[in-house]
């Protein structure tokens, strides 16, 4: 048993401080303290810079700095369009006689990787986690930590057809298979006679590297047919309008394209939706990040802001999927294992997973946070309902340690929330054993896999 724990991460059971890394705000009754003290010269006060995503820079980003700026009671805030795909956002201080800026450009993850590591910008927007050797260039793996890694949104990426094709659903293996070459006719997938137009996004995209990685990798190379995008809107537009088009997107860009249910292996098909992202059960949810190693003040409120619950309104504002804990619409159990319906019977399921770092027993930074937001939330209930906990263990695991580990990641969690002043009669630790998400070949879907769900009582 020693050494089953020592391989699986917990012994010793070392888990981060909760609330590691969560910037304070300075709040007053009108919301963040206002400008006092700018640096530089002139009438106009650059605060930061960012860049990278396009996904987040398109209209998030910006949304999110007006936000902030009104929260510290600028003025006349506008937008301008400064290039292709960059904007400034100003303000005006009228107490200090002074225009304020923050300047976005969005020209993909990897751009905005690469000028975190020049120094160009304080803040690298990312639709994707960085990748070992971005953390290399950038000094280590400080800037995984949750000092300097900030879980922004929730979102899918979407495979999308025209409305006409009667395609309802696909195996993450047929995507692959699709955009890989290897399907090149719609009859191999049992509809029509044309051939199949991929259309893919550029290169430096979050969107297309987290597809690469969560469809392709290992799967083969994108055909050298598909034309590539810059924006998500233009290719659901093509998509939209060609009936013998696929493609994928993020999932606030949809428009008038249709969605197909996914699976990743397996014959649990999830289709898109507010409530499969909020969870990560959907195979092609991911995150959409913020990096940054600066120290400067106004870099630091403006991250703390975006993770506060007006930061996260925004974000459901702008068509992405907030963190805040809500309790999901009554979903259909009838396809799942009879001991999970019945483990969950009497229970609502909450929009919250906790999740931990790859290959290990702690929270990943977004799980410590949602520590916190979990327990306003209970506090906004009123405290009276029961919390079930449910923790899943790998499939990879001997069958007769699985129970044991899925409760043992049932109880980190709980173990945590006692930490945060929840009483320990306010939820129940349960471990369920093995049900897959996700196949668990890949890095990818274990760690989606490695999981806790939180219900709670009707």
């Amino acid at each position: 048993m020693f050494s089953y724990l020592q391989r699986t991460g917990f012994m010793p059971l070392v888990v981060r401080g909760i609330m590691a890394g969560i910037c304070c705000l300075s709040m007053t009754a009108k919301g963040l303290e206002p400008f006092t003290r700018l640096s530089g010269s002139g009438a106009d006060a650059n605060l930061f810079n960012m860049a990278g995503s396009n996904t987040i820079g398109a209209e998030l980003g910006p949304e999110l700095v007006k936000a902030y700026l009104q929260a510290k009671q600028a003025q006349q805030i506008k937008v301008e369009e400064t290039g292709l795909n960059e904007v400034k956002v100003t303000g005006s201080i009228p107490s200090l006689k002074r225009t304020v800026s923050i300047a976005i450009s969005a020209h993909g993850s990897s751009n905005g990787f690469r000028q975190l590591e020049a120094g160009s910008v304080q803040i690298g927007a990312a639709s994707r986690p960085i990748k070992n050797s971005e953390v290399r260039k950038l000094g280590g793996e400080a800037i995984r930590s949750a000092d300097h890694e900030f879980i922004l949104a929730l979102d899918g990426i979407a495979v999308i057809v025209n409305q006409t094709n009667p395609l309802k659903q696909l195996q993450v293996e047929q995507v692959a298979n699709v955009f890989s070459g290897r399907f090149s006719q719609w009859t191999q997938l049992g509809w029509g006679v044309d051939p199949i137009k991929l259309l893919a996004r550029d290169p430096q995209s979050g969107t297309w590297d987290t597809f690469n990685n969560l469809v392709l990798n290992g799967r083969g190379e994108l055909a050298t047919s598909a034309e590539r995008l810059e924006s998500n809107d233009d290719l659901s537009r093509k998509v939209a309008n060609n009936p013998n088009t696929i493609g994928f997107v993020s999932l606030n860009t949809i428009g008038r394209a249709k969605a197909l249910a996914i699976a990743d292996g397996g014959d649990h098909y999830i289709k898109p939706s507010a409530a499969s992202v909020a969870t990560e059960d959907y195979p092609l949810s991911r995150r959409l990040y913020m990096y940054s190693l600066s120290d400067d003040a106004f870099v630091k409120e403006f991250l703390a802001y975006t993770q506060s619950p007006e930061g996260q309104a925004v974000v459901e504002k702008s068509g992405f999927i907030s963190q805040k804990v809500v309790r999901l619409p009554q979903t259909d159990l009838s396809t799942m294992p009879k001991d999970y319906q019945d483990m969950v019977k009497g229970h609502q399921r909450l929009s919250v997973n906790f999740r931990f770092v790859a290959g290990k027993a702690d929270l990943d930074n977004k799980a410590i946070r949602d520590l916190k937001r979990l327990g306003d939330f209970y506090a906004q209930q009123g405290g009276n309902k029961k919390l079930l906990l449910i923790g899943f263990a790998d499939a990879d695991v001997r069958a007769s340690k699985q129970s044991l580990l899925a409760k043992l990641r049932a109880k980190v969690v709980s173990r945590e929330l006692i930490k945060t002043g929840m009483s320990h009669d306010t939820f129940k630790a349960e471990g369920y054993g093995v049900l897959e998400l996700a196949s668990g070949e890949s890095l990818a879907g274990k760690t989606k896999n490695r999981r806790v769900e939180v219900w709670i009582e009707k």
